[in-house]
């Protein structure tokens, strides 16, 4: 049953080809991630690549007999199950050991079933054995593409409901929280933004340093609702941004794996003035009409007008460049970087003189 044929030749090939490039965009727009240590380009060829050499691959081995659905859907998803194996186990080792294992289980048994049947006809028993290999190969290259899609299915439908790739195990404060949230309060995770730390955490564990950060920037810059952080793929250029409806900070996951923790922690610092420049506004247009042209709300109104026309740095990178809103948060988050370390600084200072 799972080796009949139930395409023609030309169908199946045609069939194979439109299916990849449908896969080819799906992925591209919801997983696709650089890897470690690559340039998007060079990522972009390794995955063009791996669909290339697996698909012609599983293509010659159900050519002959096994062209379904099922090694239709196995040819196509396998190479992608692969790339998000490479690029994704580091953030869910659990979700990728357990599909890599149970894949691997039920290959073996497929293996030992398939290669161990007594064989009756010895006239063609260097026929049978290589038909039984080719299908031993055929199943097993079918379950890991049926493992690693559910896992590229559960990635997947995170990002598209709009969860975090990756979840933190520091909360977002509440408003009675607001007072515990310093620096001083904090200092074990703060301690975790130097770099010979921080390079041995994992995505979770920087995620987790990011959210305490984010609670003691609300505080300090009096934000009257929390801030989450999460992680998403985001474009190439872009380190992050600020989402005013949900109240996220999203920081690209790329820049969180490969970036120094000063650099990351900009980015957060960065995107948590602009939740404070979104409340300035707020202030301003819950103000009276006389007092709108207050001095003290001069910069609201300006941020005001930027919001209502922003200008994308991806079309335009001067016009985004110099926004006033890019321009102030640009400058807090230098100066908040500064002032983070100068405190790990100073508490190493203090530990090591007392």
């Amino acid at each position: 049953m799972m080796n009949r044929n139930t395409y023609g030749c030309c169908e199946y090939i045609g069939e194979t080809l439109f299916y990849t490039f449908m896969g080819f965009v799906c992925y591209g727009n919801i997983l696709f991630r650089c890897i470690n240590g690559m340039s998007y380009a060079q990522s972009r060829i390794i995955l063009i690549t791996l669909i290339i050499t697996l698909e012609l691959f599983g293509v010659l081995i159900n050519l002959g007999r096994g062209r379904n659905v099922r090694s239709l859907f196995a040819n196509i998803a396998f190479p992608f199950g692969i790339y998000a194996t490479i690029t994704y186990i580091s953030l869910n080792k659990l979700l990728f050991s357990v599909v890599l294992i149970s894949s691997s289980m039920l290959s073996i048994i497929c293996a030992g079933i398939t290669l161990c049947r007594k064989i009756k006809n010895k006239k063609k028993v260097k026929y049978i054995i290589v038909n039984r290999i080719r299908n031993t190969i055929s199943c097993t290259q079918f379950f890991f593409a049926l493992g690693l899609t559910c896992a590229m299915i559960f990635i997947g439908t995170k990002v598209l409901f709009g969860f975090s790739m990756i979840q933190s195990t520091v909360v977002a404060t509440s408003s009675k929280e607001l007072e515990e949230q310093t620096i001083e309060n904090n200092i074990d995770s703060i301690l975790l933004l130097q770099e010979k730390l921080w390079k041995k955490l994992s995505a979770q564990e920087r995620l987790a340093v990011l959210q305490t950060v984010s609670n003691i920037e609300r505080q300090f810059l009096g934000i009257p609702h929390e801030l989450n952080v999460g992680v998403e793929n985001l474009g190439e250029y872009t380190l992050g941004h600020y989402v005013e409806g949900t109240h996220e900070i999203i920081i690209n996951l790329d820049h969180l794996m490969n970036d120094d923790a000063s650099k990351v922690l900009e980015s957060v610092c960065h995107e948590a003035f602009h939740a404070y420049e979104h409340c300035l506004v707020s202030v301003l247009e819950n103000s009276p009409e006389d007092a709108k042209n207050l001095r003290l709300l001069k910069d609201a109104k300006s941020y005001a007008e930027e919001f209502s026309d922003y200008k994308e740095g991806a079309s335009d990178y001067y016009d985004y460049y110099y926004q006033k809103c890019e321009i102030d948060a640009r400058e807090y988050a230098e100066e908040a970087v500064a002032d983070y370390y100068q405190r790990i600084e100073e508490y190493l200072t203090e530990k090591a003189d007392g």
